[in-house]
């Protein structure tokens, strides 16, 4: 492996365990032995990245709760950016991205099954977040990067509130899905739906 991020097993079932590797591959260890193919390769889906350190990538790993019965999966990798940028003259560095795939068995995944649940442009190359995880709610996490670059300022950051720094998207819940923990409900209607007890419904933003 080159630089694995996570490890991650099915709910319910530890005699695999599926390994997060940055470069966009998981593996499948068995008995204490790593399989010689994927479980899944969407390195040709991910920003190109540097060689010597990156926080971009293939980064966040979660089965569903009843994997064993639907067999879906969610990862969180950045893909390269969109058109555009966070304002005039700059362009976008990547895009989040947290897609559904579906199992063809327990150790290889079905690469053409790829679903795109939720895409997010970010600024920067770093504060990528990438953890993502089912709550006991049943609700899938999604831990997203605030937009990186120094001191949380410059171009896709909002204006904070307080004096010390002059920006920072962690610290705003309304201005922008970057900085949060968000909460979806990946079970209802495409490509997803946000929990009525998300503290946020009904609210501007």
């Amino acid at each position: 492996m080159t630089s694995p991020v996570g490890v991650v097993a099915v709910p319910g079932d530890n005699s695999r365990l599926y390994v997060i590797d940055q470069t966009g591959q998981i593996w499948v260890i068995e008995n204490g032995v790593r399989n010689p193919q994927p479980f899944l390769d969407v390195s040709d889906r991910i920003i190109a990245l540097s060689e010597g350190y990156d926080e971009r990538g293939l980064l966040g790993l979660a089965f569903h709760p009843q994997f064993s019965s639907n067999s879906r999966f969610y990862v969180y990798y950045t893909a390269p950016p969109g058109a555009g940028g966070p304002m005039e003259g700059e362009m976008w560095d990547n895009r989040s991205r947290i897609s559904e795939f579906t199992a063809s068995s327990p150790t290889s995944a079905d690469a053409g099954s790829e679903r795109i649940v939720l895409e997010v442009d970010q600024p920067q190359s770093n504060h990528e977040g990438g953890t993502i995880a089912f709550g006991p709610d049943g609700y899938l996490y999604i831990s997203i990067g605030d937009g990186g670059n120094a001191n949380d300022v410059g171009p896709g950051h909002v204006q904070d509130w307080y004096d010390v720094n002059a920006g920072g998207n962690g610290q705003d819940n309304f201005a922008n899905l970057l900085g949060n923990i968000l909460r979806r409900d990946v079970d209802g209607a495409a490509p997803y739906e946000v929990p009525g007890s998300n503290p946020f419904v009904g609210e501007d933003g």
